[in-house]
């Protein structure tokens, strides 16, 4: 299995994993890059791909979804979704564990796209949906979301917006979306996910990353904070995490996080709008500390055929500290969606 290793940056701008860097965050690219001096479906030439590289990518609105190589017959695809902040890089340790074809995605911000506003749930759950048609994928072949913490909120809504893309679910340490006693803070005077604190609170973090020097700190302290949810941070030095540290990839990170409670919200209003709870096998792994009972009652009337574990030996990061964990539930996951 390929490794998400960085290449070269092509113009100051840089690329990872065969795929370029681009500023431009409009529209869809698909397609693998063609042998050296081949052109692409716009009549352009494109240079041959790297060793290692995906074998097809698509881009719409800044966001990339990567698929790692040709699907064989029949086999499952398995779209990994990473927890906000974290890009592709993140499921490295575990690609050679998974079966099937995989398809990596990197929100706004990574891989040369440019972070431009708040994420709304709703409308990434669209370009999720879009980006996964334009690779095939779910074309008579079942289909695994596998979502980190809050990406669990996406996973869910595309589950139930577009059940003909989602055979089955693993849920990696997820935000459990909870209906909370009071609207939190940056969640208050939401519109369409969308709240006028969590905009402001961007845009700060957006100027602050201007001021010389300040993006040594910035990513000093994600760093560090990022470490305190591994067992092995050691990890967090691969080559493939050097795109985590790039003042796009902190803009686009610091977005995520300020939408948590409006995406919350929102996820709340579709269970309570939607006709029934999700229905596809779904395994959810939480390490420690574990979620209330309430949370987890709240996950169980959110799908039906739910399964609960505990991994007590793992941090937050459980695909570097319990890798084989994460597989074992994909396999699981796969074998109940016949039953």
């Amino acid at each position: 299995m390929p490794a998400l290793r960085p290449r070269p940056a092509v113009s100051g701008v840089p690329t990872v994993s065969g795929v370029p860097g681009s500023g431009a965050d409009d529209g869809a690219r698909a397609g693998a890059p063609g042998p050296a001096g081949g052109a692409n479906a716009g009549g352009a030439a494109t240079p041959g791909p790297a060793v290692g590289s995906p074998e097809r990518w698509a881009r719409r609105a800044g966001v990339t979804a990567r698929r790692l190589r040709p699907p064989g017959a029949g086999e499952p695809t398995l779209v990994l979704l990473a927890g906000a902040g974290l890009g592709s890089a993140f499921w490295e340790p575990v690609l050679g564990l998974l079966p099937g074809t995989h398809v990596v995605v990197d929100r706004q911000g990574r891989l040369g796209t440019h972070c431009h506003g708040l994420p709304a749930l709703h409308t990434q759950a669209g370009i999720l949906a879009r980006l996964l048609e334009d690779l095939g994928v779910a074309d008579g072949a079942p289909t695994v979301l596998v979502a980190h913490s809050m990406a669990a909120f996406e996973a869910e809504l595309l589950a139930r917006r577009r059940p003909g893309l989602v055979d089955g679910i693993v849920l990696v340490d997820p935000s459990v979306a909870h209906q909370p006693r009071l609207t939190p803070l940056l969640a208050v005077g939401a519109v369409r996910g969308r709240a006028p604190l969590a905009a402001l609170g961007l845009a700060a973090t957006r100027g602050l990353l201007k001021v010389p020097g300040t993006h040594r700190v910035v990513a000093a302290l994600a760093r560090a904070s990022m470490r305190g949810m591994v067992t092995r941070p050691q990890a967090l030095d691969s080559p493939a995490w050097q795109d985590t540290w790039t003042v796009s990839s902190l803009t686009g990170g610091a977005a995520e996080s300020l939408a948590y409670s409006a995406q919350q919200a929102d996820l709340l209003r579709s269970r309570a709008l939607a006709d029934g709870p999700v229905r596809v096998p779904t395994l959810l792994l939480q390490a420690p500390p574990y979620a209330s009972r309430g949370r987890l009652a709240s996950a169980r009337r959110a799908f039906s055929r739910l399964v609960v574990r505990e991994v007590p030996d793992s941090g937050h990061f459980m695909t570097i500290d319990a890798p084989q964990e994460v597989a074992r539930a994909v396999r699981e996951v796969m074998a109940m969606l016949d039953t």
